[in-house]
């Protein structure tokens, strides 16, 4: 009997996995394309701002540091009786948020040497988080109900309104303000939507002994969140100390565009994987089995088209805004290349919560934190984003494997494992890359021909052919190469591929293609 359900988990998880990144694939896109559009209309300093209030906010939001979602998810088989008490949970943990950054609001200009409304701009960025806990006890009953889809329209919703908000407001020249705004609006939106769908049944009384059991798990998850956050925001709030808005809109605006690939292939997984592997919590083989197939089908996917955006961000920046950026192309270069190693870390809190590690989980986090924080504060305090992006990639790049590892417990192999697992894709890719800069170079004397037709256009010109060489020769030789080197993987990715393709698409699909 338990083998039979076996088959039906995993097909209902590929199915939620696939709804969610077909959903969702549009709205990243979108939000690409958003972050592009809205850095015409935003100066760096309104960009800084942003960044630093809501980097601010989250380290001290308290709700969505409680571990709600991944206690209820951890509890599936009682979800019903947990639902009315996390609701609770959540409400009294969104005033607090709220009460805190109040209070710390009036005195964060000075902190950060910044003008006297970015208390203001705190304030509004604290209530999009102030509702997270809303949403996570919603999202989680709907996850363990296997409503992928429900969920991926909502967040698909709230993306796109968000992403359209904020284009809209930066047209109007609200700045940091109308962005903020903007995602605290559709945030708050997005809870009540969830809810909508979920109904969940809520009681008027909060059932206070269920926190009692939860305590334990709730405190170490807290301390987890806090020592994510600081991993997660640390270098834009040191970097923020030692230098200026301008300079911080630019490393934010960098590390923005080099997480979008990341954001679109992992973190769209997460809800699939976190109900799919907690089937799968006492089987630790298997599950680790599972998550180094992900590892290794997402880095195949994913590693190359960050490497591609390292390469041919350069023309890109230059080819939209010609010098307004200019300061953000090394950075994104870096990133880019960090953003590989997170590719492969990002999912891993399926795991802690599929297994129910939260205290190990806690000890490997509180313990990174420590030393990021360390890092970035040495790095931060030259005051050069390329200093800081760089110390963000090594710290990934040794830091993540060593995390797969623990939550898997597979010692030292899957420390190599989730390594090879970036890196082969990686070295392809980056040897394609280096093979299309070639290229573009030689090409260049017949580029500028091109150019010299164009006249006041030339530059523009210029820049657009050495982005679309770059990034089309990169593309096709990896295409090519992985295909012999990466023999093993591609096998592996072209059958998921057909199996989630329509039949009727699938069959035209000539086999030389896939």
């Amino acid at each position: 009997m338990k083998d039979s359900k076996q088959p039906q988990i995993g097909q209902a998880v590929a199915r939620g996995a696939t709804a969610m990144v077909g959903v969702t694939l549009l709205t990243k896109m979108l939000a690409s394309i958003g972050q592009f559009v809205i850095a015409v209309f935003v100066i760096e300093e309104e960009l800084g701002r942003w960044v630093l209030a809501l980097s601010l906010a989250e380290m001290f939001a308290l709700v969505n540091k409680l571990g709600i979602r991944e206690i209820l998810v951890h509890r599936h088989e009682d979800i019903d009786d947990w639902v009315s008490s996390a609701f609770w949970v959540a409400a009294i943990g969104g005033v607090l948020t709220m009460a805190i950054i109040g209070v710390i609001a009036p005195f964060s200009p000075r902190l950060f040497n910044s003008v006297p409304e970015f208390a203001g701009l705190l304030a509004v960025a604290g209530v999009g988080f102030a509702t997270a806990g809303f949403s996570d006890v919603f999202q989680a009953k709907l996850t363990l109900d296997f409503r992928f889809g429900a969920i991926a329209k909502i967040a698909a919703a709230e993306g796109i309104v968000r992403v359209v908000g904020q284009i809209v407001t930066s047209v109007f020249g609200m700045g940091a303000m109308g962005l903020l705004l903007v995602r605290a609006i559709t945030w708050s939106s997005q809870a009540v939507a969830l809810g909508i769908v979920a109904r969940p049944k809520i009681k008027r009384r909060p059932e206070t002994r269920l926190w009692k059991q939860a305590y334990s798990d709730s405190s170490n998850i807290f301390v987890i969140r806090v020592a994510e956050i600081l991993i997660r925001r640390g270098d834009p709030l040191l970097l923020g100390l030692f230098v200026t808005d301008a300079a911080l809109g630019a490393y934010a605006f960098a590390y923005g565009l080099s997480t979008q690939v990341v954001m679109l292939l992992a973190q769209s997984l997460t809800g699939a994987l976190s109900a799919g592997l907690t089937k799968f919590q006492h089987d630790v083989v298997r599950l680790r089995r599972a998550f180094v197939s992900v590892i290794n089908l997402m880095s195949f996917l994913g590693v190359p088209l960050l490497v591609v955006q390292a390469a041919a961000c350069d023309p890109l920046l230059r080819l939209l805004y010609a010098d307004k950026w200019v300061g953000a192309i090394a950075p994104l270069q870096i990133l880019s290349l960090a953003a590989c190693f997170s590719m492969a870390g990002w999912n891993t809190n399926a795991v802690f919560t599929a297994r129910g590690l939260f205290r190990r989980q806690r000890i490997i986090r509180v313990s990174a934190s420590v030393v990021f924080l360390c890092v970035m504060g040495a790095a931060a305090s030259t005051g050069s984003l390329v200093i800081v992006a760089a110390s963000v990639l090594v710290f990934r790049a040794v830091y993540i494997p060593i995390q797969v590892a623990l939550s898997t417990d597979g010692g030292m192999k899957i420390v190599y494992e989730s390594a090879l697992a970036v890196l082969r894709p990686f070295n392809v890719a980056g040897v394609c890359a280096i093979v299309a800069g070639l290229l573009t170079n030689l090409a260049e004397p017949a580029i500028l021909i091109v150019a010299v037709r164009a006249g006041e256009y030339s530059a523009q010109v210029v820049e657009f052919c050495r982005l679309v060489m770059i990034s089309s020769i990169t593309l096709g030789l990896y295409y090519i190469a992985a295909r012999v080197l990466l023999a093993k993987t591609y096998r592996e990715f072209v059958a998921r591929i057909r199996t989630v393709m329509p039949a009727r698409i699938a069959r035209r699909v000539p086999s030389w293609l896939l």
